[in-house]
């Protein structure tokens, strides 16, 4: 694998411990983020309405993707047992997390400040200079990550010595299944804790099975074909709801399977050109995540501003930008070293 010859540092894509599986389940994911909040976006600005394509594909859309980011991030903490002390690995994922949550949150209201009315919510001086927690707009998924990691490790950590680690696991995914159902937040206190609890079992699966399963995880063909089968199952069922389908039920047998396929896909296709761009739009997917809608709203303000009104149009294009748009600002970031520091890496 290439390195990145500035610093000498080591290429996302060479890191070791990754799986390329949930690399390509994350380059996927990313995606379809990009293309939900672009087509939210034209939906905001009223250039579609009930009867159009875009409700169903919102509808498909929510239904799995996120989840699918907690299941491989949940994953990704049971594949290891992290090493060190509690307090480090906290601060690590503390710092990890916080730092692109401030950064592009002022960012992110900056542009749109800036944008004035040419943004779908204008932005005022007042609403900008506000306190970035409890987190704002789609900056929800780092703060609920983050607290979902914190409490997870604490958990894990409380029980090093007493349990073997597949067992820690699993009573880590009774704690956050437990949660998720009983706990009642107030209301001031949802903006903080509500989809830490809606999303913690996720993460507790991924986690479990990941510490479960052989290593490496390997998905064989009539395994991948009875996970695209329930996939496509799944996205029939929800398609056919009047009403926006969050269940929890639902959203763990489209990830897991989503995630199996993208498994099968990696190993099968580990060197194909869509398989690799997927494996590094994956690995740079918080680059990707933070920055998008900027780049999106920009195109949607610009076509509008010309006059072009057509949806599909504007969700291409939105789309393409929001996804080339980050991609083109983390090499940016990578060739001056500073990628970390901006809250990119």
């Amino acid at each position: 694998m290439a390195k990145r010859q500035e610093s000498g540092a080591e290429s996302p894509l060479s890191a070791a411990a990754r799986l390329n599986g949930l690399d390509v389940a994350k380059g996927l994911a990313i995606i379809l983020v990009v293309v939900g909040h672009a087509g939210r976006g034209v939906t905001t600005a009223g250039l579609t309405d009930t009867d159009s394509w875009l409700p169903l594909l919102d509808r498909l859309i929510y239904s799995f993707h996120m989840p699918v980011f907690f299941v491989v991030s949940g994953a990704l903490f049971g594949l290891r047992e992290p090493s060190g002390s509690l307090s480090t690995f906290l601060w690590s994922r503390t710092t990890r997390m916080m730092l692109p949550l401030l950064i592009w949150t002022y960012v992110f209201l900056g542009v749109r400040m800036a944008a004035g009315d040419l943004a779908n919510n204008a932005t005022s001086l007042s609403e900008f200079l506000v306190w970035p927690l409890p987190p704002f707009a789609h900056m929800w998924f780092l703060w609920a990550l983050l607290l979902i990691t914190l409490v997870s490790a604490t958990a894990d950590w409380s029980m090093r010595g007493i349990l073997d680690r597949r067992v820690r696991l699993f009573f880590i995914l009774l704690l956050a299944c437990a949660g998720s159902q009983l706990l009642q937040v107030d209301r001031q206190l949802e903006p903080w804790f509500q989809d830490a609890l809606k999303y913690g079992p996720y993460f507790g699966l991924g986690a479990w099975l990941a510490a479960l399963l052989p290593q490496p995880i390997v998905v064989r063909a009539p395994l991948a074909i009875a996970c695209l089968c329930t996939f496509f199952a799944g996205l029939g069922f929800v398609s056919s709801q009047p009403l926006p389908v969050r269940g929890i039920v639902v959203g763990v047998l489209l990830s897991l399977a989503f995630c199996g396929v993208c498994l099968w896909s990696a190993d099968r296709w580990l060197e194909s050109r869509l398989v690799r761009l997927l494996r590094y739009l994956g690995v740079i997917s918080l680059a990707i995540y933070v920055a998008h809608t900027i780049f999106s709203a920009a195109t949607r303000a610009v076509l509008l501003k010309a006059g072009f009104e057509d949806v599909t149009l504007h969700m291409v294009l939105g789309t393409l930008t929001g996804l080339v748009g980050p991609v083109l600002l983390y090499r940016l970031a990578v060739a001056r070293g500073i990628e970390k520091r901006v809250g990119l890496g």
